[in-house]
């Protein structure tokens, strides 16, 4: 269970999906958090599947608590190798869409972490919705983690430069 906004320390809150941008970014929170004496919050959230007109009400695919346990799992399975850790890091899924969720979670004080892209890549140049959505909305600073592990700072404020000539 998340304590609520009001009675928790300051926390590095990051997105997990079970995508390698998102591993990487977990990695960088939890090394961040090291370095600031905060806990990390890895954070899975789903949302229920869109239910068809022929979906079969006892069909597995059609459960909401699976998608749930399978949130969980992503979320737990995420934060296994950074169990050692100096800090604490725990693991949750909720239920909505992950810019909500992540939003909703976030403190003044806290950082939020996220993956450039996760496990929808359309456009490789897009940042990727959730990292727009969260950088846009969040009221605390945002990390956006990029994609590809070989990318230098100077890559990447380059990349930013371009996208504005």
């Amino acid at each position: 269970m998340i304590p609520t906004r009001s009675q928790r320390a300051p926390m590095v809150i990051v997105g997990v999906d079970g995508s390698d941008t998102s591993s990487r970014a977990l990695a960088w929170a939890v090394a961040q958090g090291e370095r600031m004496s905060m806990p990390v919050l890895a954070v899975c959230a789903w949302e229920r599947a869109a239910r068809g007109p022929d979906a079969h009400p006892a069909s597995p695919y059609a459960a909401p608590e699976r998608d749930e346990c399978i949130a969980t799992r992503i979320a737990w399975f995420a934060i296994e190798p950074h169990t050692f850790s100096h800090v604490p890091v725990t693991a949750t899924a909720a239920e909505g869409d992950p810019v909500d969720v992540l939003i909703h979670l976030a403190r003044p004080e806290d950082i939020v972490v996220v993956g450039a892209r996760g496990i929808d890549r359309l456009d490789p140049d897009d940042v990727g919705t959730v990292a727009h959505g969260c950088v846009s909305r969040a009221p605390c600073p945002v990390v956006v983690v990029p994609d590809e592990p070989h990318h230098t700072i100077h890559d990447l404020v380059a990349h930013a430069a371009e996208q504005f000539v």
